[in-house]
């Protein structure tokens, strides 16, 4: 299925002003000037331009585009990028990979456009005569048509050739005529496309993958060369459906091949043709994950999730989390999650709210990424402020934020080869427990459960398992020679069984550091923790709703703290945030035996104090290898710096 080298050089940014809708106030480059972003997404240079761009409509929601006709959209765009290049920052832009605007009975937007006015001077001869040539298709042959803003749309098919082809010259108009730095993909999906060139490429993907009798055996299809998608196989965003006469096997293969589908479309647009004119292109998607839920690449093969972008843009919808009701920041397990899968890239949380504007920066900032993914309220002075403030902040310290390597002390593992094989009972598990772990302050990773090796392993001093039905025989000997070095391996009492994949039924009496536990019995999980380590975990003294990330860089250990309390109200915008500030925070730091010496520990907030030296008992560290401090006051966001010597 073509090249796994991932191409992308890991690019980092975490100053980053993302807005969906256009804004053509010259007071938002003023906006800029001052606050001094790295990057700025906004604009469109896809299909939606090219539908709306000569219409009344374009001006509306989500595209405001600030003037009408594309010549004219396309000039404006190059001048504001060239604006912000001024300023040294770059703009990465949105484009559609399937959804296009346009009626096709009232024949307006991308119809109007392709029939009356299609921009030969830009884009060439149209490919096709007729749009329906373009997109996805129902099983009966008929255009998929939606709805969504209050506009029709029509979606195009990643595996038509044409629709690639307008892309390709989309992608290079954009580039060269508008000097644009990046692309973040939009709607990512497949609506069930069942066209002759779905059918055509699920054939030969479905024979490249089993052979005659496989084929027979797992999905029920005797002869591969008439078999036809019936428009509800390879829906993307999906999942399995328990009425579907289709097997589970086949099902989850359709939804694999349109996730492999688009990937191949976003490689063929963007890398093969986006990056070849500007090799250095920041390159991105936008997913929708909810709390760590179903997704566009839910399946696809671990090699390839987020391979060759920089930037994985995940919205965690518009369930925003109450303190009240015991829910704030859990969406930070979203950044790990993606941080993991990713391998280590830039994640992104598109929070569709205005209103805790200072805590989602923070939690970006806190885990390697750019904060604040959407709802940018530049023209709020207190949003403006937080901007600002934090920004500012992210500049002066840029230096303790990246590169880094992680301080976490257990890794909690995303059962993703349960997910492949089409049990995603054991996510919800991982949602807990991770939830547990965070209102705990316990320094935790996201370990996926295809990542486990030896080294990796050793990485952490305990790891917890959600299921283990789908581990392999290696990953289990690795799990129990881990646990044989006198690390605690914790599982779930209701994921292990008498045929539980590759477990013995003498795993847990064989080794002493393997426990099971029940899933509800959350004290037990936090004494195994405390008791069963060696040297016990590093602890945080303060609310639940205090998020702790930790980090290491040679000869630093960085702490960052995200504080989500709040005054909650119906209210909204960033006047309404309302933080409430923590006070007197302890902090019990394990150094791992690391025999360096602490010389200094300093506390840093874009908020007041803004910086605090902090003391430490000294002889302790010296005797137990033990590093504790207290924190006297911190409203929203700061990170400890400790610095160590030899």
């Amino acid at each position: 299925m073509g090249q796994t080298q991932d191409n992308s050089s890991n690019k980092y940014f975490n100053r980053y002003v993302a807005l969906l809708a256009m804004v053509g106030d010259p007071e938002f480059v003023d906006f800029l000037a001052e606050a001094r972003p790295q990057v700025v997404q906004m604009g469109f240079y896809g299909p939606q331009l090219y539908a709306l761009g000569d219409t009344d409509l374009g001006s509306g929601y989500p595209m405001r585009l600030p003037v009408r006709g594309i010549d004219q959209v396309l000039e404006w765009q190059k001048d504001f990028n060239q604006q912000v290049h001024r300023l040294g920052g770059k703009v990465i832009g949105h484009f559609s990979m399937t959804t296009t605007w346009g009626d096709p009975k009232e024949k307006t937007g991308f119809f109007e456009s392709y029939d009356d006015s299609w921009p030969t001077n830009l884009l060439g001869p149209k490919p096709v005569e007729q749009i329906a040539d373009l997109v996805q298709k129902s099983a009966d042959g008929l255009m998929i048509v939606g709805d969504r803003y209050g506009f029709p749309w029509v979606v195009g098919c990643s595996n038509n050739p044409h629709w690639r082809q307008l892309h390709r010259k989309m992608v290079e108009i954009a580039i060269t005529e508008c000097d644009v730095d990046g692309f973040v993909s939009l709607y990512n999906y497949n609506h069930g496309c069942a066209c002759e060139y779905c059918n055509q490429a699920f054939r030969i993907y479905l024979k490249n993958q089993y052979s005659s009798r496989e084929i027979l055996s797992q999905f029920g299809i005797d002869d591969i060369a008439e078999f036809c998608l019936d428009g509800k196989l390879g829906k993307v965003v999906g999942w399995i459906d328990t009425d579907s006469p289709h097997p589970v096997n086949l099902q989850l293969e359709a939804m694999r091949f349109s996730q492999l589908s688009w990937k191949h479309h976003y490689d063929e647009v963007f890398v093969k043709t986006g990056r070849k004119l500007k090799p250095d292109l920041i390159l991105g998607s936008w997913n929708h994950l909810g709390f760590v839920g179903h997704h566009e690449r839910n399946v696809m093969p671990k090699e390839l999730w987020g391979r060759d972008e920089d930037l994985l843009w995940y919205s965690s919808g518009g369930q925003f989390g109450t303190v009240a009701e015991g829910d704030a920041g859990i969406r930070m397990l979203n950044l790990k999650f993606i941080w993991e899968l990713s391998g280590h890239k830039l994640p992104v949380l598109g929070r569709y709210e205005g209103t805790r504007t200072r805590a989602s920066i923070a939690e970006g900032l806190a885990c390697q990424g750019p904060g604040m993914g959407l709802y940018c309220n530049w023209k709020d002075p207190d949003g403006r402020k937080a901007f600002i403030d934090y920004f500012h902040f992210a500049e002066e310290f840029e230096a303790y934020f990246h590169p880094v390597k992680s301080h976490a002390e257990v890794a909690l593992v995303f059962p993703r080869q349960s997910v492949l094989a089409g049990d995603d009972q054991p996510v919800e598990r991982f949602r807990q427990i991770g939830q547990f772990l965070m209102d705990e302050h316990v320094l935790f990773d996201v370990l996926s459960d295809q990542k486990i090796s030896a080294e990796r392993l050793n990485q952490y001093r305990s790891i917890v398992l959600t299921k283990t039905v789908a581990l392999s025989q290696n990953q289990t000997d690795l799990l129990a020679e881990y646990a044989a070095q006198g690390n605690p391996v914790i599982v779930t009492s209701d994921s292990v069984g008498p045929v539980d994949g590759n477990i013995r039924p003498d795993w847990f009496t064989e080794h002493k550091k393997i426990f099971s536990i029940s899933l509800d019995n959350r004290s037990e999980l936090l004494s195994l923790l405390r008791d069963e380590i060696n040297g016990g975990l590093s602890q945080f003294d303060t609310m639940w709703a205090v998020r702790v990330n930790a980090y290491q860089q040679p000869g630093r250990i960085i702490i960052h703290l995200v504080n989500y309390n709040r005054i909650e109200s119906e209210a909204g915008g960033p006047a309404n945030e309302s933080p409430i500030a923590t006070i007197d925070i302890g902090v019990n730091l394990r150094l791992r035996e690391c025999h360096k010496q602490v010389t200094r520990v300093t506390f840093l907030s874009p908020e007041p104090p803004y910086r605090e030296d902090l003391t430490w008992d000294r002889e302790e560290m010296q005797s137990q290898d033990r590093l504790r401090f207290q924190i006297r006051s911190m409203l929203v966001y700061g990170i400890v710096v400790i610095e160590l010597s030899e």
